[in-house]
């Protein structure tokens, strides 16, 4: 059976409520993952209750269970992340399949639990996959004469609604951290990340003290920046990474090794655990420095008890050298060692959005502290003239990726903040600088939105905005909920 196919029917999830594995688990799926198109697993980040235990990690498709072995990705580190075999029937061969680690996957048989027979579910997604490929969304023949007023009433929003996913995805990672930290839940948890509430005793109330912690907030613009930093090819390994080598393990190498320096410590941590230092690796980059971080990994690697990534978990593939992990891992490197060494990132930035003096210039220094190049330019940083000239030619971002880490992290974390601790005047700047940020580069997403909605009728001029057509896109055109929408009721027949 196709395994295309095979794949649409988990992305749309057409199941019965009650899904079970091979063992007779219960299976939940909150969020069937996002699909790679790259090698490697069907879906990254997909997020599935079985039994008890919350999941965050990797789904493989196949139509028979013993794919999995005749695929060999029993030898292959980088299925060491799947938390889920998904096959259509379970064939011949029903033994669990194994990752190269060793660990036993539990299997879910989609025939068992489809939600409409199977000719159906075929008929409706050859329908969906033709939609997706005339790129086009419903009202784009209709839409022709609707106001532009009506346009900006929905724009404003789906606006607001990603806006508030963000924050509130801010704050349920948030949560995670606390309560890490109050239950004592280390660094050296599976790789495949089991979610931390799902072990923990359900529905804590966690009072102002609890998120009064600064650096659970740093841990969490720490684990944004390194997610933005990973783009679209490397956002796992990026997002595990930092979840695996918290800032926390990062200061305690630092005030342990004063014969290094913070920068040099944290850089070779960082590769260290991204599998870059090993004696097997491959990747021929940073001939320079590479010798000198190993030496200083040796030494920091005992406070280190976290697991590391494989070298084969990244992905250089169809990447531009400016955008290779590894310069990104030496980005993330230098905004760390400015999260820690300046006393934390968050309140440089919560008194720049709340100086009334700071005017035009407040947006300006939010991209700047986004972007590595600035901060290698501090005199803390002047002590060793060498290493300063090797980590400015590698740890530089540029200022689009600068935004988006602005808009994507700042934004909604200082939102929370804000909305924690009940600032008003916070919330009030951080808005009125999300209003002023530059445009963000264009996706195919906005761009279609554009010539298909918009069609000129006014330009697109900031991030909300670009935010918001994106959610429009997602959540009504690609869902087809017209009539949820002001737009689709105008122009959709029912």
């Amino acid at each position: 059976m196709n395994e295309r196919f095979l794949r649409q029917l988990w992305r749309q999830q057409t199941f019965v409520k009650s899904l079970q594995s091979t063992d007779g688990k219960p299976i939940q799926v909150i969020h069937p993952g996002t699909p790679n198109l790259d090698s490697g697993p069907d879906f990254r980040e997909a997020i599935v209750e079985i039994g008890h235990t919350r999941y965050r990690g990797e789904v493989e498709i196949h139509a028979e269970n013993a794919l999995w072995h005749l695929h060999k990705h029993h030898l292959d580190p980088r299925y060491n992340t799947v938390i889920l075999h998904v096959v259509m029937d379970l064939g011949s061969d029903e033994n669990p399949p194994l990752t190269e680690s060793g660990r036993i996957l539990p299997v879910l048989v989609m025939s068992n639990f489809l939600s409409a027979p199977l000719r159906t579910l075929w008929r409706k997604i050859i329908a969906d996959d033709r939609q997706e490929k005339l790129n086009s969304i419903p009202c784009a023949p209709r839409n022709r004469n609707v106001p532009a007023i009506a346009i900006h009433r929905m724009l404003q929003r789906a606006g607001r609604e990603r806006l508030e996913l963000k924050i509130r995805r801010q704050h349920e990672r948030l949560r995670d951290i606390i309560d890490q930290r109050r239950f004592g839940i280390g660094e050296e948890q599976s790789r495949y990340e089991i979610e931390m509430r799902s072990i923990l005793p359900a529905n804590i109330e966690l009072s102002l003290r609890d998120y009064s912690v600064l650096d659970d907030w740093e841990q969490l613009l720490y684990e944004g920046i390194a997610e933005a930093l990973g783009y679209s090819k490397n956002v796992v390994p990026f997002l595990r990474l930092s979840r695996n080598l918290r800032l926390s393990t990062l200061r305690r190498m630092v005030e342990l090794s004063p014969q290094f320096n913070s920068l040099e410590i944290i850089a070779a941590a960082l590769f260290g655990a991204s599998g870059f230092l090993s004696d097997s690796a491959q990747t021929k980059v940073m001939i320079d420095l590479r010798n000198e971080l190993k030496r200083i990994w040796r030494s920091v690697e005992p406070f280190y008890r976290g697991s590391r990534l494989q070298e084969v978990e990244w992905t250089f593939f169809r990447l531009r050298p400016a955008n290779f992990p590894t310069r990104r891992l030496m980005a993330l490197a230098v905004l760390a060692d400015y999260s820690l060494s300046s006393g934390g990132m968050l309140p440089i930035i919560v008194r720049l959005l709340k100086d009334q003096e700071g005017g035009a210039t407040r947006t300006k220094e939010l991209i700047r502290i986004a972007q590595a190049d600035h901060i290698l330019r501090e005199p803390f940083t002047k002590e060793d003239k060498k290493l300063l000239a090797a980590y400015q030619g590698l740890a530089t971002i540029g200022k689009a990726r600068a935004i988006d880490i602005v808009v994507n992290i700042f934004i909604p974390t200082l939102l929370l903040y804000a909305r924690i601790f009940k600032d008003r005047s916070l919330r009030k700047s951080v808005l009125s600088v999300y209003g002023a940020l530059p445009k963000m580069q264009n996706n195919s997403i906005s761009r279609l939105m554009e010539e298909q909605l918009i069609r000129q009728r006014f330009k697109i001029e900031t991030p909300f905005q670009q935010q918001a057509t994106i959610q429009l896109y997602k959540f009504y055109c690609a869902e087809q909920r017209c009539s949820e929408c002001e737009i689709g009721r105008m122009v959709v027949p029912e």
